[in-house]
């Protein structure tokens, strides 16, 4: 069975001396919020026929923070951005029309679940509802945690990786959005709630925004955060307005935090002492408890065409960043390496 992994990945896994199962499983049982690669990978399949040149781009961008010179470990038969796109368009064609076949390949997964390789063949998989064959091996974790956070850190930009989030919403039903507003102070004030939510729950997504008082309570009217607004137009413009009074500091900046819990009460619970620590009133730190509201709030705050109410990060800015950071942790780190490779060949180079 080993066989039928990639050679690299048994390699990098040591995997030929480990010890596994071999299941039959739902491939969307396989969906993490941990491996946020999949959704770009899903939010492609999606897109493909009806926005191909946005699935092209989302699924660009997320290749080339993985793989910046544009080849795969392990493959020589991808060596461009056009070999990714069409060994990937030939797997879709192919698992529209076929099931998974266990005879031809096997998807390695950690002890845990989260997978090992194959991220393109599960994506398929995943999205069209079919099973897959897995070895799970019981004593191996997955060496880098490829989670939303990892992306950002690389250079991914903020406008892929809310189209990722959100796509990622249709695979779960167990996503929770915590709302920071600007009067739990500045962001390194908020350090303790994220950190909790980190301890108790996986994240999916975290974003900043920054509104004015009126965007707030724009905000609040149409998200509907306030149960009281039930009334006209007007009353529910002067509630939202007096709720968003009591939740906006100076800094103006909001902070949105998607994580998952498959308990309601365990989310309540982190709510609570969230509010303690801060001594806060509930409003100021709301938490969704269904998810008609994640989607609802989710969709205002990650869809382009929903952020007529809100100032948020000046898009220039945005662009100057991502390749600060592109520089920094990918193009910079790879430079080095190649010094202390050259260097390590002279004979110059010692560890």
């Amino acid at each position: 069975m080993i066989g039928l992994l990639q050679q690299h990945t048994v390699d990098l896994y040591q995997l030929s001396d480990k010890r596994f199962i071999r299941e039959k499983v739902k491939a969307r049982s396989l969906l993490t919020v941990e491996r946020f690669d999949l959704f770009a990978k899903l939010s492609y399949i999606k897109l493909r026929d009806s926005n191909p040149l946005l699935a092209k781009e989302i699924y660009n961008r997320h290749i080339r923070t993985f793989n910046p010179d544009l080849k795969e470990p392990g493959r020589t038969d991808k060596n461009s951005f056009e070999d990714f796109i069409n060994a990937f368009d030939s797997l879709i064609d192919h698992f529209k029309k076929h099931d998974f076949d266990e005879t031809v390949s096997l998807l390695p997964v950690s002890q845990d679940g989260t997978i090992l390789d194959g991220s393109h063949r599960l994506a398929v998989l995943a999205f069209y509802d079919k099973d897959v064959t897995i070895l799970r091996f019981l004593e191996v974790k997955q060496v880098c945690q490829f989670d939303y956070n990892y992306f950002i850190q690389r250079g991914l930009s903020r406008s892929t990786a809310d189209q990722m989030a959100l796509d990622a919403l249709e695979y779960f039903d167990n996503i929770y959005v915590a709302c920071y507003w600007s009067k739990t102070g500045n962001l390194t004030d908020r350090e303790f709630a994220l950190s909790l939510l980190k301890e108790k729950f996986s994240l999916l997504y975290s974003k900043n925004m920054r509104m004015s008082l009126q965007d707030l309570s724009v905000f609040m009217t149409t998200a509907h955060l306030d149960q009281s607004l039930l009334g006209t137009k007007e009353t529910n413009s002067c509630l939202a307005q007096e709720t968003a009074s009591k939740c906006y500091g100076n800094n103006g900046i909001l902070q949105f935090v998607m994580f998952q819990s498959d308990s309601l009460d365990s989310v309540l619970v982190a709510k609570d002492e969230i509010i303690k620590f801060y001594k806060l009133s509930p409003s100021v730190a709301h938490i969704t408890n269904n998810q008609m509201q994640t989607l609802k709030i989710s969709k205002l705050v990650l869809m382009k065409d929903s952020k007529d109410f809100s100032l948020d990060v000046n898009s220039l800015l945005d662009r100057l960043d991502e390749f600060k950071l592109i520089f920094k942790n990918v193009y910079l780190m790879k430079a080095k390496q190649v010094s202390v490779n050259f260097l390590g060949a002279l004979g110059l180079y010692k560890k």
